[in-house]
């Protein structure tokens, strides 16, 4: 069989033609395989682009509620001190409520006692009274008869006389008299003590009523200003229980961020570790 040259030119043609396809064919098959690693290799640049993002929104959480926290906290502070404070003023105003009280106590009792002294002198002005009202009504009488009898009455009874045992009983008669005269003004000025004296222990109950009431108006100032401070004391006491939960709830949002943070980074370790092999 004779082989031309034009038929061996078109067998050089063909064959080149087909180690033309084989080539193009190995090159797309490198380019595939190429991009498959591409697109593996992005995959995985992805993962850990991801957890980053993860990571990130959990500390920027964390970081709101670490300030939040810091806030509260500040608030509780400043709660406690403001409750320290007004317990100290509680302490000073119960300890003069305290003083008033007793000084109230003491003065009712003394008030109590006086006001006893001036019944017992009101029945001795009244006693007084009645003796001098006796002695008054006897010494009309006496004067009545000294009067009728006329003024030498007494000297002619002793010279009357008929003995010196009857001189010397009339002059006894006569002593009594001027004895019973004295008692007589010995008595008004005892009533006049006495009504004295009532008067004095009326002005001092007068006095001890007023310090009374002075003493009744500072307890019940202190009694209303204690319990002004005691309902601040009990608005402090809510506060203080709102920031505390406050505070406990930014602290659980802490713990949880931090859980999450571990976590991620615990997988973003063995992804690594995984790549590795």
């Amino acid at each position: 069989m004779c082989i031309t040259v034009k038929n061996l030119a078109a067998a050089f043609i063909i064959a080149w033609f087909m180690e033309l396809r084989m080539i193009r064919k190995e090159k797309q098959k490198r380019i595939g395989k190429a991009v498959l690693a591409f697109a593996v290799i992005l995959g995985m640049m992805r993962v850990p682009a991801v957890l980053a993002s993860s990571i990130n929104e959990a500390n920027q959480k964390k970081e709101e509620a670490e300030n939040g926290l810091n806030a509260a906290n500040s608030d509780i502070s400043q709660i406690e001190n403001e409750q320290s404070r007004l317990q100290g003023e509680i302490n000073s105003l119960d300890a003069e409520l305290v003083s008033v009280i007793m000084n109230l106590s003491i003065l009712e009792n003394e008030l109590t006692a006086k006001e006893a002294e001036l019944v017992q002198v009101q029945a001795d002005l009244v006693q007084a009274q009645e003796d001098e009202d006796k002695q008054y009504e006897a010494m009309k009488m006496r004067i009545r008869f000294m009067y009728e009898r006329g003024d030498n009455a007494f000297l002619t009874s002793l010279l009357e006389s008929r003995s010196i045992t009857d001189f010397l009983n009339r002059v006894e008669y006569v002593n009594e008299v001027y004895e019973y005269d004295r008692n007589l003004l010995t008595a008004y000025h005892a009533k006049q003590k006495v009504a004295d004296l009532e008067v004095q222990v009326q002005s001092e109950i007068a006095e001890m009523e007023e310090v009374q009431e002075n003493y009744q108006e500072e307890q019940a100032r202190y009694e209303t200003v204690i319990a002004q401070k005691k309902s601040q004391m009990s608005d402090f006491d809510t506060k203080l229980a709102s920031a505390k939960q406050l505070a406990a709830q930014y602290q659980a949002t802490i713990d949880r961020q931090n859980e999450i943070i571990r976590q991620e980074e615990e997988r973003i370790r063995k992804e690594e570790e995984e790549r590795k092999r």
